[in-house]
């Protein structure tokens, strides 16, 4: 079923999903961000972030999805940074904050992925109870080794989801706000209100110079 631009844009059942997105998106960017910190901190993994992170997938899914449909219906200008074209709407500082947020969750995941370069957990046998596994090959290792890379492995899932999560929620709160102040969605028309404000504010201060 094809969504119509202007359902995504001004429909009362968007504005819901934008909402719903919200909260979804910013409930597991915290959950992903302490799963992450847990592992960081302990240097083993967090045993129930097993059961926290299984249900982030198809939650990131849903988000991504959405997303996606809100963009293409705002038409974002291809011009002004990621911060205009994710975030259009949303006050500079928060935009910000939302992109800090995402590169620290890439630099979280780079950190974690270089903890597996030796491969991921894989089992134990009586012979060698803790080995890892690269593409096949297998290597023993000591426990601390062992939990060490398990901790890393978590972190990467973690980061990855943190960093999809923060991207959803920061672009359904940027529909929020457009919504609530009553801006056009498309980015053109925006710009067009901007510029018109701007020389109605720049006529008013001049006749008031005068």
């Amino acid at each position: 079923m094809k969504v119509s631009r202007d359902w995504v844009t001004d429909s009362r059942e968007a504005l819901i999903l934008s909402r719903a997105t919200c909260v979804v998106a910013g409930s597991g960017l915290i959950v992903a961000v302490f799963i992450s910190l847990a592992a960081l901190v302990r240097g083993r993994p967090f045993d129930p972030a097993v059961w926290l992170l299984i249900p982030g997938a198809p939650a990131v899914f849903l988000g991504q999805a959405w997303g996606i449909a809100v963009l293409t219906a705002r038409r974002p200008p291809v011009s002004g940074g990621a911060r205009r074209f994710f975030f259009d709407g949303l006050p500079k500082l928060r935009a910000r904050v939302l992109l800090a947020i995402a590169a620290l969750a890439w630099i979280s995941t780079m950190v974690a992925l270089a903890g597996l370069r030796d491969g991921v957990p894989d089992g134990g046998s009586p012979a060698c109870p803790y080995r890892l596994n690269n593409h096949g090959s297998v290597t023993c290792v000591s426990r601390a080794v062992y939990e060490h890379t398990g901790a890393s492995e978590q972190r990467l899932a973690a980061s990855v989801l943190a960093g999809f999560f923060v991207m959803q929620f920061g672009i359904a709160a940027a529909e929020l706000t457009r919504r609530r102040v009553g801006l056009p969605p498309d980015s053109e028309q925006r710009d067009s209100l901007d510029l018109t404000g701007s020389l109605g504010r720049s006529t008013l201060k001049g006749r008031d110079d005068a």
